[in-house]
């Protein structure tokens, strides 16, 4: 498994009297608590005050009375490294990189560590807030890829832009948890909850929703790494599985005033196929279309039924691909060149794992493009595939 773990160094010393805000502390000590993230509270003396229970459940606790008062140098191998990193943050405002940490019995585990500096209004230094992920199955991949499979340097490199993809993905979400968490601090003093106060705690809960896709994208490209992808195929709607990405994505389509328009055959309903899986890629490959699309441009999702396959492609109005880059457009944590991984979001995961998830269909994925015209992605699959026993 994949896990990850976020983790905040805070400076408790602020007593919050307000009824309101006490309301407020319950609704994120709940969220935090139910989180499948690991998560961690940290005063300035660098002790645990208190962690959640997917925090336990990772680093092997039993009880929560286990971790209070003990420091951060008890969950990472290196204290010196361990506070090499602390002073970069105090001097710089920010550090990534990856480190060790080590479990309750002792076992060691890699880590992508990102972190920040979290200011009050007044720019005065609250605590550190960081985020960190378990990267043990990718470091076992790439292992066995130095072992034969591609050479060395490509391994190294592809490491290279999984990691700082990775590290950019996890800290733009987290940036909104400090700027709104920040807010809800500084005015501890403020009557009931307003409507600007109920809008961050919304912003909040999105950006916990979008690092849960990321977890996600990661969970599947390891699957696909070990081959251990499987299809679950039952009988489900699919008209319902596409209103659903409809609904999902067009605030962001509306956010950047981009046409979102759907053209479904209304013979479709039911097919056998992983609703999950085929739901994730429908998301991933609408989500690429309006990433890539500037303002006021269009994407159209059409799906058809042809004889005993349907056929569903994705068209937009973005920044096309050229022919040079098709050849390594499905390959893991690949954006095409440098300037597209800066200027666009993302891990480069989501095409590799639809083409897994159609082929794993016995389906077929292509696209066709033209540079600065558009992308059109087609995939097709058997709607009467062989259900699944269990």
């Amino acid at each position: 498994m994949v896990y990850l773990f976020v983790f905040t160094i805070l400076a408790f010393k602020v007593l919050i009297n307000s009824s309101k805000m006490e309301k407020d502390i319950l609704i994120k000590e709940n969220a935090v608590e139910k989180s499948i993230n690991p998560i961690g509270f940290i005063d300035m003396d660098y002790k645990f005050i208190d962690v959640n229970n997917a925090f336990l459940n990772l680093w092997g606790y039993d009880d929560k009375r286990d971790v209070s008062g003990r420091t951060i140098f008890d969950f990472f191998k290196r204290e010196k490294r361990t506070r090499e990193i602390v002073q970069t943050l105090i001097s710089e405002g920010r550090w990534e990189g990856e480190a060790k940490c080590v479990k309750k019995d002792g076992t060691e585990f890699p880590s992508l560590l990102s972190a920040n500096l979290v200011l009050d209004k007044d720019d005065k230094t609250l605590g550190i807030m960081g985020s960190a992920m378990d990267i043990t199955k990718y470091k076992e991949a790439e292992n066995a890829i130095i072992d034969g499979k591609i050479a060395a340097e490509n391994a190294n490199k592809a490491k290279t832009e999984f990691l700082r993809n990775a590290s950019h993905e996890l800290r733009t979400p987290l940036n909104s948890i400090i700027g709104f968490s920040s807010i809800l601090i500084d005015n501890r003093d403020s009557e009931p909850l307003t409507e600007n106060q109920l809008k961050y705690i919304k912003i909040v809960l999105k950006n916990g929703d979008h690092l849960l896709k990321v977890f996600n994208d990661i969970l599947s490209i390891a699957d696909i790494d070990l081959r251990k992808t499987e299809i679950h195929t039952r009988p489900f709607n699919i008209l319902e599985a596409i209103k659903d990405i409809e609904e999902a994505l067009r605030p962001f389509a509306d956010s950047k005033k981009i046409k979102l328009a759907f053209d479904v055959d209304p013979d479709l309903e039911i097919i056998n196929g992983d609703r999950e899986k085929l739901k994730q890629t429908l998301y991933n490959l609408t989500e690429n279309a309006i990433t890539f699309t500037p303002q006021n441009g269009s994407v159209s999702l059409t799906a058809r039924k042809i004889k005993d396959y349907i056929e569903i492609s994705i068209k937009d109005t973005g920044i096309g691909i050229s022919q040079e880059d098709k050849s390594r457009l499905f390959l893991p944590f690949v954006q095409l060149d440098g300037s597209t991984t800066r200027k666009y979001d993302g891990l480069g995961l989501g095409l590799t794992i639809a083409q897994n998830f159609i082929e794993a269909h016995n389906g077929d994925i292509w696209v066709e493009s033209e540079i600065n015209k558009g992308s059109t992605f087609t995939f097709k699959i058997p709607t009467n595939l062989q259900l699944s026993e269990n």
